[in-house]
């Protein structure tokens, strides 16, 4: 999994799980430890594939990004290893 700036948010990446047939996209503000429980008041996306950009990320901010896979009958897993971004300024 990775972030990183893109245009005017962040783009989140990921490999794709086997038997996954979506993925929830959690944000949290600033950095915060590799591997975390994740809150559901933070999901931000709910989405099939292997990214997302997150165009509500703001200037001058970090976020750190957890991915969780969803199976057909949507249980989910434990989130990846998150990532930490800053989004720069301008």
């Amino acid at each position: 999994m990775r972030a990183e700036p893109a245009g005017k948010g962040v783009k989140v990446q990921w490999r794709p799980a086997k038997g996954a047939t979506a993925y929830a996209v959690y944000r949290v503000d600033g950095k915060r430890p590799g591997c975390a429980p994740v809150d559901p008041q933070r999901l931000i996306a709910n989405v099939r594939g292997g990214g997302i950009v997150d165009p509500s990320a703001k200037p001058g901010k970090s976020y750190t990004y957890y991915v969780t896979a969803l199976d057909r009958l949507h249980h989910e897993s434990a989130p990846g290893r998150g990532s930490t971004v800053t989004v720069p300024r301008g």
